[in-house]
Formats: structure tokens, sequence, C-alpha cells
């Protein structure tokens, strides 16, 4: 009870430093109010889901919204599509699916060889048709957005269907959403807290990753 109870405790004091750190460093270079928001609420989502809870899928939907509609104003269009078509209706999926559960647990499995090959293939296909619309449509950070779009794709696919593989993919979607949002700071001078947002993904999958070493299961 104790050992559970500073893991609980570790996790809140996580979640609220990346919070803090976002909307104080949003703060600090004046980014837009909407945008600092959005990550704190982008960054909930990741943490929660990467701890393993189901909650998180609730917060997700929020955030696939104001994060769609703000990635259609700074002509992100990949990104766009994806949170609104895809991130949001797969939030409303994995939040049914991983309430299937006999006990007060998410059981998060391996997919196969074979099948890991086929994912490969989903998300090279996946980001040549996105790269190539994107180029068609002049968006912004064509590259990056169009990988940002096909690592998020396939992470939601994995996470509904609770593979442990879709930490993997989300720490590749954290690591083109920091490149895609550094690129569009130094570019435009705003969005840090964005950018921070995708960094915070990024290190929080890597805690998904090792917490699913061992054990096999992840509490809610």
């Amino acid at each position: 009870m104790k050992k559970q109870t500073l893991s609980k405790n570790k996790e809140i004091i996580l979640i609220t430093v990346q919070v803090l750190i976002i909307v104080l460093s949003g703060i600090l270079v004046r980014d837009e109010f909407y945008r600092i928001i959005i990550s704190a609420a982008g960054i909930a989502f990741n943490f929660l889901v990467c701890s393993g809870k189901r909650f998180g899928f609730v917060v997700g939907m929020l955030y696939a919204v104001s994060y769609g509609i703000m990635s259609y104003f700074d002509e992100i269009y990949a990104s766009c599509v994806f949170m609104l078509l895809i991130q949001f209706p797969s939030a409303i999926i994995s939040f049914i699916t991983w309430n299937k559960q006999e006990d007060n647990s998410v059981k998060m499995q391996r997919v196969s060889s074979l099948k890991r090959i086929c994912i490969a293939l989903a998300f090279i296909f996946s980001f040549i048709i996105a790269y190539m619309l994107l180029k068609y449509v002049d968006g912004s950070g064509a590259v990056f957005d169009a990988f940002f779009f096909s690592a998020s794709f396939i992470s939601c696919i994995l996470l509904a269907i609770k593979k442990k593989e879709a930490y993997f993919v989300i720490l590749l979607s954290g690591l083109a959403g920091t490149v895609l949002w550094s690129y569009q700071f130094l570019k435009n001078g705003t969005g840090l807290s964005v950018l921070l947002l995708n960094f915070f993904v990024l290190l929080n999958s890597v805690r998904g990753l090792i917490g699913n070493i061992k054990p096999p299961i992840l509490k809610q």
C-alpha cells in the first residue's frame, strides 16, 4: 500500500511539473492563451494514457478537437485532419475498449513479428500519402507534419487494441511533433508551449515503454 501511494504521489508531482513548465514558458514568451491551454490538456492526456489511466481518453477527446482547430489555422493540415477525424473518434473507442476488463487493470500485449512488419509498412505508406497531399496544398513543415500524422495514426490504433508497441510509436510521434513545432517556433516565433507538449510526450512515452517491460500490466 505504501509503495502504491508513493508511486501515485510521484505521478501527481510529474504531471504537475510538466503542466507548470508548459504554462509558465507559454506566459514567458507571450504565447497565445489557447495554445497554452491546449498544450496543458495534451500533456495531461498523454501522461494519463502512458500511466494506464482510462480517464485520459476523456481529456484526449477535448484535446483532439481543440488541437485540430489550432492546427488548421496554423496551416498544419495533416495534424488537423488527424486530430479531428482520427484522434477524436479513436479516443472514444479506446475509452470503451480499455474498460472491458475483468479486474481493475489494463493489460497491454505485444504484437507478433509479422504484425510489426505490417505496422512498419502501414507507417511508411501513410507517411508517403500524407506528405504528397501536404506538398500539394503547400502545408507548413510537410515532412515533419506527415511523420507526426503517420506516427500518431498508428499509435491510436495500437492503443485502442491495447498493444505495448503503441508507446514506441508515441515516442516517434513525440519526436516528430517536437521537430515540427521547433520549426514552427523558429519560423513564426510562437508555439513554445506546443513544442514543450510534444517534448514531454516524448519523455512520457519512454515511461510507458519502461513500465511495460515488467510486469505487462498497467494499473488504472
